[in-house]
């Protein structure tokens, strides 16, 4: 039953008083449903508009994991009564308040935190990771982690500072022990609470997931791992694979002491499931822990209620219990004491001591989870393979009851790194190779080498014994030709299988060695990475990187930088074709052989890019006497050559001509010569044609008729062309099926999986079809094969996509060229006459269009069941459709219609008419399931990245989206609003400024918006286009009246957006502008400290040049040489004090630049040491930097310190260095940093004498485990 719809200070608290209750610190509660909209002073506004004297505070505000609402932490210091009996409460929303949810009319107060709650989310382009915390036994979920006696819960106020990027939830269930009526066991709690985690997997790969967990729910962790590696379920598989680290605290992994919980449980019906996790005998966690032997580190959380102790004292959980994970998780490396009983190991302060060591240990897996992401399709790998497996494990030391024996408890942590099956040979040098590899590569980028067919037996062995090849091989010629072989050839004669037995004859060490290959196809009907040449040098680069440390050492001096962006690293063409340049320079690696298959399919743009470059690479190469040999191909254009190469035509090669009469002899039926030679005599030099002729002629044979092979034969075209038109208009006439399926696979805004296409084709042709996919009639393989034959095998089906699944494809690349000129497109659909491009693409919007709506006819309460993942299996082609509607609806819209501004149908009237904003609102908000899906889509989650409620209005979503076509034919009807506001990007302007829309911006900026409105995370439209980097949006926002001064947003201004993120083309620009050089604001102070932060020296040397204050105080660290040396960016430093950076400037977090130094960065230690620190100065985070470089156990630091007249016995926030490194005694580096401290002259005192300087607060004595 609902609660009842009142204001909030007519209901009374859970217990039975119906008074309200002072609270001195306040009381915690979860509020749920908050619309998506608002902000945490729209909510607190409404919260005590609601009540008059509960005096509620908003402490947290994040989207829920389902996306719709919003779910908050908020304190009253006058709690609120509820009637008796009453678990929750809900205030009406305000009348009239738009909401993308038209059935949401309240927000729910509750106090028990069930399910999972999000406590922060990090803007959705700087999501990488998620963080789920579960109690313990008889735990709350948010009060197990909130600090004893006080209003602090880290996990909401600490941790995401420290893990800016990471989602941040906790998960709770009930678990009290006294008065429980629950029946459920270890089994029941695991089920629940994956099942609330399903919502994480969404289209794309999901984030790397790293559970917290405390107690029992740690065993819960481990039950929902051991249940999900034997599920077949894809949800389920892909919730266990993205599973990625776990931090357990004080887990019973060989049970526990269940004696005083016992008389608590009594006779209730949860007594089976307290009895099942005692430490005498328990089947059940004997099964348990063995199967956790097995699988990979998994997931879970705890659920709540307060009992007490009954019973006599004991220690619950033992060392040996505690400790016992995984039989290889021993030693310092898995284990960290932590001075604290059972129930409060969770609960820390604000600069606990304690927190420090947790918080170090969850970065290092959180930071591994980045560099090394889920892998897929593994799940035998998780359960048999021998995955290397890095785990952590942070102990406890308890002192529970006051007659136990102090025992350790434990906390464990893990991180499975599933991308490789062995050790690394170094750890930190590794992780951070990994990480360069990892932003590298791009989805697909060895697909089309895959797809390449391997060479006939007995075919293209004749290259080898060319002229033109034996001059590019001979090193002695390498001066005449540069070392460049250019093959080229018609459409279809087989280079690209050429190039790939070149590759495989290179490969074999008797022809040449010690070499370096590398090697790129290029793929047109790929992604856009597969057809660019940024694509090409990411491939080559991550070949090279892979091969060659030394040239890893290299990349990594040029690009070390990188790594201090939190935001994914953005590659760009310029820095590496130098850096690759600089190789042949410098001779800097063995010999090279560098294949580039398939010129022509490159991006059109980029073809004399890719040319320029390996011409260019070729003559340093020579110069520099570094033995280098580049071999490409491509059809006979594009028109381009080079001064100097040797070149092979394939159609014209003697080699070739038998290449193809030894495949019609091995493969073509009828052995008769005549045949045999007709045949290869039309084939001239097309081994495509050859292949697909063959295939015809065989079926005729199989007929059994002589005389129709050989019409058969006579008939077909020599034309390639023209025997893809033969298939496909047989009799003159056009399959209509078969013309669907290609104008999806050609103007598809993605690769189709087979049934995708399968079923978008079957509602195009039929009203009746509803878009569901009846397994029992219709099996892939039935899929897969009727593609194949509908096309007449122009179609092929190939794995190796998203996921490994399988996807389609044109057999060839000729084929796309084939559709796309002579009108063979119209011949196969007449309908879309002298606009192909325009109206496929109209016609396909209709089907995504009717495909929703049939979606939602059988779906109508998706909103509230959320039947997402069930609806993949059913409605494969929903995803596509919700994710790409606009995108094809775009397209099918001509710009140079008049009259009513275009096409665009309206979805409630005929399809004649044309739909008016207010219509297409209506659609979608009363549509509400296709802007659900779209959320789920990949371009919401990673292409756009912009939270959107559908009630912001379309004109919002066609900015954003970049649907210009569309935003223009809306424009054109009427005067409209276009200032519509969201909270994260404000206007449709500022959206368009980020993702750099320039033609969007014109057209709003023409409709009247205001190039300076205020909001958003990035305050004004120029801010956020200096964020997303495009200098002609920057330039156009100027000429139109844009404030370069303007202060506000994340970055405190435009100037300090463009220094922050590297842009220094657009940094010269504001300034040219006008722009403050030395204005203070946002999160980074200064566009000098943004510049030094980030790791930008180039954009920090133009700030100086330009007259930036070196020693300007600004943001969190302070000022730019304390960002520089915080963020270990030795070349900044050095570049400021050069500049005039005062090396002892104090303020910011850790006072100094020496104190801010990190603790693994020796070298900008002796830098600032060089340059006169003080190391003695006083104050900031750790009093000291001896301090601090002895708590962290810096065993390369404190020599270095202590050289240069450390005091060895200064106290700072943690006592003096030696107590600090005393708190670290057991943790790898803690004892030798004593020792060097000891023989320092460093005084041994006693614990009670450790306390803060300069008055502050003492902190807990410290028992060192023996």
């Amino acid at each position: 039953m609902d609660p009842p719809q009142v204001p909030i200070n007519q209901y009374s608290s859970p217990d039975t008083s119906n008074t309200t209750k002072r609270s001195d610190r306040g009381k915690t509660f979860r509020i749920r449903a908050v619309p998506i909209a608002w902000d945490s002073n729209r909510l607190a506004s409404f919260l005590r508009d609601s009540s008059d004297d509960t005096h509620p505070t908003v402490l947290s505000l994040a989207p829920e994991i389902h996306g719709r609402t919003q779910t908050a932490t908020a304190t009253f210091l006058r709690v609120p009564s509820l009637p008796r009996g009453a678990k929750a409460w809900r205030i009406p929303l305000p009348a009239g308040e738009q909401l993308q949810n038209k059935r949401q009319k309240s927000i729910e107060l509750d106090g028990d935190f069930l399910g999972v709650t999000t406590l922060y989310h990090p803007p959705p382009h700087e999501h990488q990771t998620d963080i789920v915390a579960i109690s313990g036994i008889g735990g709350h979920a948010f009060g197990s982690f909130k600090e004893r006696g006080g209003d602090y819960m880290w996990l909401r106020d600490g941790l995401p500072d420290d893990l800016t990027t990471a989602r941040i939830m906790i998960y709770g269930y009930k678990s009290t022990i006294p008065n429980s009526k629950s029946m459920q066991n270890l089994a029941d709690l695991a089920l629940s609470f994956y099942t609330s985690l399903e919502s994480l997997i969404g289209d794309e790969d999901p984030k790397p997931i790293v559970f917290i967990a405390h107690s029992l729910g740690g065993l819960i962790v481990k039950q929902a791992l051991a249940e999900l590696a034997k599920s077949e379920n894809e949800v389920h598989m892909k919730l266990i694979q993205a599973v990625h680290g776990l931090v357990f605290f004080g887990v019973p992994n060989d049970g526990m002491d269940i004696k005083s919980l016992i008389p608590m449980a009594g006779d209730g019906p949860n007594r089976s499931l307290i009895e099942s996790l005692s430490s005498s005998n328990s089947q059940m966690l004997r099964t348990l822990h063995q199967e956790f032997h097995n699988i990979l580190a998994n997931k879970f959380q705890d659920e709540n209620g307060k009992w007490s102790m009954k019973g006599p004292e004991t220690v619950l959980v033992t060392q040996a219990s505690a400790i016992n994970c995984r039989r290889w998780e021993t030693g310092s490396a898995y284990i960290c004491p932590i001075s604290r009983n059972h129930s409060d190991m969770v609960k820390f302060e604000e600069e606990d001591e304690e927190y420090e060591k947790v918080r170090g240990r969850i970065r290092n897996i959180v930071r591994k989870a980045k560099i090394h992401p889920p892998v897929y399709d593994i799940r035998s790998r998780v359960i048999y393979d021998n995955t290397y497996s890095s785990h952590t494990h942070l102990a406890v030391r308890t002192n529970q009851f006051a007659d136990a024996q102090d025992t350790l408890t434990q906390v464990h942590s893990g991180v499975t790194d599933l991308s490789h099956t062995q050790k690394p040979e170094d750890g930190s040098h590794q992780e951070v190779k990994d990480a360069f590899l990892r932003s590298l590569g791009f989805s697909r980028i060895d697909d089309r080498y895959h797809a390449i067919d391997a060479a006939h037996p007995g075919t293209c062995e004749w290259l080898f014994e060319t002229p033109p090849f034996q001059k590019w091989w001979n090193r002695d010629e390498l001066e005449l030709n540069n070392g460049v072989l250019w093959i080229k050839g018609k459409p279809g004669a087989g280079k690209s299988t050429l190039m790939k037995h070149i590759l495989h004859w290179c490969e074999n060490p008797d022809h040449f060695k010690p070499q370096l290959i590398v090697r790129y196809f290029f793929n047109a009907r790929g992604v856009s990475e597969e057809k660019s040449v940024l694509g090409m040098l990411r491939s080559m680069l991550i070949q090279l990187l892979t091969e060659d440390s030394t040239i890893f050492d290299n990349f990594f001096q040029m690009f070390k930088q990188r790594d201090m962006n939190k935001q994914d690293w953005v590659w760009e063409v310029a820095p590496l074709t130098n850096f690759i340049l600089e190789l042949a320079k410098n001779k800097a690696t063995r010999p090279m052989v560098i294949l580039i298959d398939a010129l022509d399919e490159c991006d059109e743009s980029d073809v004399r890019i890719v040319v320029d470059f390996l011409e260019n690479l070729s003559c340093h190469a020579i110069y520099s006497g570094f033995e280098l040999r580049i071999c490409l191909s491509s059809r006979h254009y594009p028109n381009i050559s080079m001064n100097k190469m040797v070149q092979l035509i394939v159609e014209t090669d003697l080699g070739h001509e038998n290449d193809i009469s030894t495949y019609i002899k091995a493969k073509l039926r009828v052995q008769d010569d005549g045949v045999q030679e007709k045949v290869q005599k039309k084939a001239d030099g097309i081994f495509m044609w050859t292949v697909l002729v063959v295939s015809i002629l065989n079926k005729e044979f199989d007929q059994g008729s002589r005389e129709i092979l050989e019409k058969t034969l006579e008939d077909v075209p020599g034309d390639l062309e023209e025997v893809f038109a033969n298939l496909l208009l047989e009799d003159g006439k056009a399959d209509p099926e078969a013309a669907l399926m290609f104008q999806w696979v050609l103007f598809s805004q993605k690769l189709l999986k087979p049934q995708e296409l399968f079923l978008a084709t079957q509602m195009g042709l039929s009203q009746d079809s509803n878009g569901v996919w009846d397994h029992s009639k219709y099996t892939l393989d039935y899929i897969k094969r009727r593609i194949v034959a509908i096309s007449k095998g122009l179609i092929e089906v190939r794995s190796g996509g998203d996921n490994d699944d399988p996807y389609v494809q044109f057999i060839h690349l000729s084929v796309k060229d084939f559709l796309s000129r002579n009108n063979r497109l119209q011949a196969l659909d007449p309908t879309i006459g002298e606009e192909p491009v325009r109206l496929s693409h109209r016609r396909l919007w209709r089907i995504c269009w009717d495909s929703i709506n049939r979606f939602h006819a059988q779906n109508a309460d998706f909103g509230n069941d959320d039947p997402y993942f069930e609806s993949q299996l059913s409605f494969p082609f929903i995803k596509y459709a919700a994710s790409y509607l606009f995108d094809h609806a775009n397209w099918g819209i001509s710009d140079l219609q008049k009259g009513s501004g275009g096409w665009f149908q309206n979805p409630f009237k005929s399809r004649s008419q044309d739909a008016s904003k207010e219509d297409l609102e209506k659609w979608l908000n009363e549509h509400k399931i296709w802007y659900q899906l779209w959320q789920r889509s990949p371009r919401y989650q990673s292409g756009l990245s912009f939270q959107l409620d559908v009630s912001e209005g379309i004109v919002y979503v066609f900015s954003a989206g970049g649907y210009a076509r569309l935003l223009r034919a809306l424009l054109k009807r009427r005067s409209i609003e276009v200032r519509s506001q969201s909270d994260y990007h404000g206007t449709p302007l500022h959206a368009a400024s980020y993702f750099g829309r320039i033609d969007i911006a014109q057209t709003l900026i023409g409709a009247g918006v205001d190039v300076n409105a205020q909001g958003g995370r990035y305050s004004t439209p120029l801010q956020a286009a200096s964020t997303g980097g495009n200098k002609d949006l920057v330039q156009l926002l100027l000429d139109t009246g844009a404030n370069v001064k303007a202060p506000g947003g994340r970055y405190g201004g435009a100037l300090q957006a463009a220094s922050f993120n590297g842009k220094r083309d657009i940094v010269q620009l504001l300034l040219e502008a006008g722009a403050d050089l030395n204005a203070v604001g946002g999160e980074y102070g200064t566009a000098l400290y943004s510049a030094a932060y980030s790791g930008h020296i180039d954009t920090a040397l133009l700030l100086l040049d330009e007259g930036a204050d070196v020693n300007m105080q600004g943001g969190k660290f302070g000022n730019a040489l304390q960002a520089a040396s915080r963020k270990g960016a030795q070349d900044i430093a050095e570049l400021l004090l050069t500049a005039g950076a005062d090396v002892n400037a104090q303020g910011g977090k850790y006072h100094t630049a020496l104190q801010a130094a990190p603790i693994d960065e020796m070298e900008i230690v002796k830098v600032l040491l060089d340059a006169g620190a003080d190391v003695n100065a006083q104050g900031g985070h750790y009093g000291n930097a001896l301090q601090a470089a002895s708590y962290h156990r810096a065993a390369d630091i404190v020599p270095l310190l202590l050289a240069a007249g450390a005091d060895v016995n200064a106290k700072g926030t943690y006592g003096t260095p030696l107590q600090a490194a005393t708190q670290s005694a057991g943790v790898f580096g803690g004892e030798m940093v004593k020792q060097l401290l000891l023989d320092a002259g460093a005084v041994q005192e006693a614990a009670s004498d450790r306390g803060k300087v300069g008055g502050r607060k003492k902190v807990k004595p410290l028992v060192l485990s023996r």
